[in-house]
């Protein structure tokens, strides 16, 4: 067996060797049980937990070997931390001393292998074996774990985006990866090969079973990683529960075999979902490291039925010349629903993604049941008893009964969410095109006994990569929504077991959801894969018990509408140039534009002799700031327009006007360094607001550059008073006036005093 594993691990690092700019190996070939063993210019040694947060007080007691002969590292321990350092999650890595960089053109790629993973566990417990991606200072993460009683194989991400999960707690269960925990699940806590890849802005995750008749990559999904530097690589084991008065904490053993770490050249479409109506074509453009070439791709239709190249060919490939980074192709859609372009290359090249094309459905309704008759039509559905999580119930009934869709008594009978649920024989599509509406009319759904009882609609893929559910959760808080298979909920703040419509859209970007026709919530969310809808009733724990109804369903699709981007001002007042003189235009996108990816704004000036955006391109990066200034620079006295668009096919942004004035007269100055208010200039009033009169009133000038004002409120509310300018001025819209002071303390209780410089 140990001959046969070593044979399978040379295969796999000989592969990756094949490949341009290996950065690391390691194959655990020297004997080393101890810190001190280890070669202080390689590893080092990492006994950190995260129970509460990552650099939280436990304690566990762990050891690590290799050079057995086998090609492996082992680590293993137990959690028995005790009064003050009683704590869950303690845990032991070694972590790479070289640290790695991952950038859009070059992908730094990670293969290893999680050899063995076996425990011994207080009930309900778990424990982990995993990869981290993680800074040295941990400050950003990514790890990926096999975590043996919650949800198996899952990754927790934290790197400053709206994906990290939980914050700054890889302790939690995190996001599940469905395809490997199905696709694997006869050896998930086995021999299993993994592959992690990062460009700076993202990762992906793959694995295999090196055992199998027919080992094949299979890819798990990606994530959100805003990480580009200091990517150190690290292999752990982690026990979650501590000692108990009744018996010892939990205990993990786990194993890994050689580590291989890669820099790739990059070979990407420059978008990677698009959509193209039926019977019209689009232009892509393939975008390839500069250092990579000349090189040459091979394109493949997905699906010839509904995508092809010129002529209907079904393969084409792209040859890049020396220093050639971009190349274009047409690819033409011929018939409704969604597909990709697969792109493969030589060893040396890394291909982030397929092109995904949606052709967008027709508007109308696709799908309806008021489940009428005494039975489930099954042209429509199949009934799964899969759950929300990985309980299971039993039910005195469960099907159509009186025109509903009914559960009576539905028992949980394994911890935790079991359930069963009406599955969708159908997949049906969203995108920016057409949008997707599911109308779902929920009769009463009524917790009987336990902790919580629930009723909802779940909208995935085929693997559950991409998760949306919305249910009534009796006993936890009511109406929430979940954007992933193991993320927590979102409550809405609706807590009712009442009836109600329900309906969610779904506009290829973002998830809009209502209850009673009033919007209770929205949330950014995109699949790109054909959807399932479920249908279904779901109890949490052991005993816990419910009954609910559901009185039809509708599922169909409409044209979509989108909210647009945000200038202001909408007109932009300015002087030709001199000094650095500009004026800024902020530029606001909705939330949904940068859901997906990154978005760049191009700024097109009408005439450049007028006015120029100082620069003419921004990037509005994914889950990232919604708001940016551009300086609006005048040139000449005149008008002109500044056009804004998109890379993004359904974002549209208002044009600002531009209205570029002579250069300005100072027709008023006074920056008090005469130390006194010249009675030239000033003249002090007072203005009673409501009625209201002053007393102690105090104007002057102190440290010769701030205009003091003070008083004391002495009858009423709210008296005014001020120091006028003595001049009079005339704005005009081809002449306005521009105010500039210095602002400065403003305080008092009883009293106020203002301070004022440089007016």
């Amino acid at each position: 067996m140990n001959k046969k594993l070593m044979f399978l691990t040379a295969l796999m690092s000989a592969a990756i060797m094949t490949q341009a700019g290996v950065l690391f190996t390691e194959d655990w070939n020297d004997p080393v049980s101890s810190p001190e063993e280890l070669d202080a210019s390689r590893w080092r040694a990492d006994d950190g937990c995260f129970g509460s947060g990552i650099y939280s007080d436990c304690k566990g007691t762990f050891k690590f070997y290799a050079g057995a002969g086998d090609n492996r590292l082992y680590i293993e321990g137990e959690n028995n931390g005790e009064g003050d350092l009683k704590g869950w999650w303690p845990g032991y890595a070694l972590v790479t001393v070289p640290t790695f960089e991952a950038s859009v053109d070059k992908v730094l790629v990670v293969e290893t292998s999680r050899a063995v993973h076996e425990q011994s566990i207080v009930s309900g417990s778990a424990t982990r074996t995993g990869i981290w991606l993680i800074a040295p200072d941990k400050s950003k993460w990514l790890l990926i774990s096999d975590d043996w009683g919650e949800c198996n194989w899952g990754y927790n991400p934290y790197s400053g985006t709206s994906v990290d999960y939980p914050v700054n707690n890889p302790g939690g269960v995190g996001y599940d990866i469905p395809a490997f925990n199905s696709i694997f699940a006869e050896n998930v806590h086995g021999d299993l090969n993994l592959r992690i890849a990062a460009d700076g802005s993202n990762a992906w995750f793959y694995m295999q079973d090196p055992n199998a008749e027919d080992p094949k990559w299979v890819y798990g999904g990606s994530i959100r990683l805003n990480f580009s530097e200091n990517i150190a690589v690290g292999m752990g084991v982690y026990a979650r529960a501590p000692k108990s008065d009744s018996g010892l904490g939990d205990y993990v053993s786990g194993a890994f075999g050689p580590l291989t770490v890669s820099s790739l050249d990059a070979v990407y479409f420059a978008k990677s979902n698009v959509n193209i109506p039926e019977g019209t074509s689009y232009t892509a453009t393939v975008k390839i490291s500069e250092e990579a070439t000349p090189a040459t791709v091979t394109l493949t239709s997905g699906d010839p039925t509904k995508l092809t190249f010129e002529g209907g060919a079904t393969v084409t490939t792209l040859s890049f010349a020396k220093g050639e980074t971009a190349k274009e192709v047409e690819v033409f859609s011929i018939a409704s629903g969604r597909a990709t372009i697969e792109m493969t290359g030589s060893d040396n090249l890394w291909v982030k993604a397929p092109l995904t094309v949606t052709c967008p459905e027709a508007e109308g309704v696709k799908m309806e049941d008021s489940f009428d008759g005494d039975s489930i039509n099954t042209d429509l559905w199949s009934i799964s008893d899969a759950g929300y999580e990985t309980g299971y119930t039993s039910e005195d009934f469960f099907g159509v009964k009186n025109g509903q869709l009914v559960t009576e008594n539905m028992v949980a009978t394994k911890n935790y969410w079991g359930g069963k649920s009406l599955l969708s024989k159908q997949t049906f599509l969203g995108s920016t095109e057409t949008s997707l509406k599911i109308t779902v009319d929920f009769d009463q759904i009524v917790r009987q006994t336990g902790v919580a009882f629930c009723g909802g609609l779940i909208l995935r893929n085929a693997d559950n990569s991409k998760f949306f559910a919305i249910r009534n959760n009796r006993g936890e808080g009511g109406w929430q929504y979940n954007v992933a298979k193991g993320a927590s909920g979102t409550k809405v703040g609706i807590d009712s077991d009442a009836a109600g419509v329900l309906e969610v859209i779904y506009n290829g970007v973002s998830l809009t959801m209502y209850l009673n026709g009033n919007q209770i919530a929205s949330t950014s969310w995109v699949c790109n894969d054909p959807m399932y809808i479920e249908l279904g009733f779901y109890a949490r724990e052991e005993g816990a018990s419910g009954h609910g109804a559901i009185n039809s369903v509708k599922v169909e699709n409409f044209k979509s509408a989108y909210p647009t981007g945000h200038i202001s001002p909408s007109t932009v007042r300015t002087y030709p140039y001199f000094g650095d003189f500009t004026a800024n235009l902020e530029i606001t996108l909705p939330e949904e534009a940068v859901a997906a990816s990154d978005v760049t704004v191009t700024l097109t000036s009408e005439d450049p002799s007028i006015a120029t955006p100082d620069v003419s391109e921004i990037v509005f990066e994914q889950n990232g700031e919604l708001t940016q200034y551009v300086p609006i620079r005048g040139n000449a006295v005149g008008q002109t327009t500044i056009k804004l668009s998109a890379d993004l096919d359904w974002l549209t942004i208002p044009s600002a006007n531009v209205r570029v004035y002579s250069a300005p007269d100072t027709l008023f100055n006074d920056d008090f360094s005469s130390g006194t208010l010249a009675s030239s200039k000033w003249t002090q009033i007072s203005r009673p607001g409501a009625g209201g009169s002053a007393k102690n009133v105090s104007f002057g000038v102190v440290d010769d550059w701030l205009m003091k004002g003070s008083f004391d409120c002495a009858t009423e509310n709210y008296p005014v008073e001020v120091e006028q300018i003595n001049e009079t001025f005339y704005p005009t819209e081809a002449n306005p006036i521009v105010f500039e002071y210095t602002q400065g303390p403003i305080a008092g209780l009883g009293s106020s005093i203002c301070v004022l410089g440089n007016i």
